[in-house]
């Protein structure tokens, strides 16, 4: 009987492991959601076309792609890098897209719990961030 209960606990402990193993280090960072604190970037002007959500600043939006799911407009797999023209940030703070890696050179601010058409960088955006 003993054995029999220490293969059980054992079987569940590797069970939990594994679990813990694979669940996402943010469930909300790039789930295809545009929600609450995210900053989401789209493809068209006026929020059209395929976005992309970030829940993290990010330095450089390098090979990041906007998906592919039911959104009439176009961007599909393409690059995010330098083919964002507009944002919505559902964070209560601002967020800013840089033209350049590393958060460097000019930008566009989106207010907290704003949208707007990118000027400076639109399509030509490499990084963003939430200001402190």
């Amino acid at each position: 009987m003993k054995k029999i209960r220490m293969l059980a606990l054992t079987a569940v402990a590797a069970t939990a492991a594994t679990v813990a193993a694979v669940a996402p280090a943010s469930a909300a960072d790039q789930d295809n959601l545009c929600q609450s604190k995210e900053l989401c970037l789209f493809w068209g002007s006026n929020y059209s076309g395929q976005y992309k959500d970030f829940y993290w600043n990010v330095r450089d939006f390098g090979n990041i792609r906007y998906p592919y799911y039911g959104v009439s407009g176009g961007g599909a797999g393409e690059r995010v890098k330098n083919n964002a023209a507009s944002a919505i940030n559902w964070d209560y703070v601002t967020a800013r897209v840089y033209y350049n890696e590393n958060w460097t050179g000019p930008y566009d601010d989106v207010p907290p719990r704003g949208r707007r058409n990118l000027y400076h960088t639109w399509n030509d955006n490499a990084s963003f961030r939430f200001l402190p």
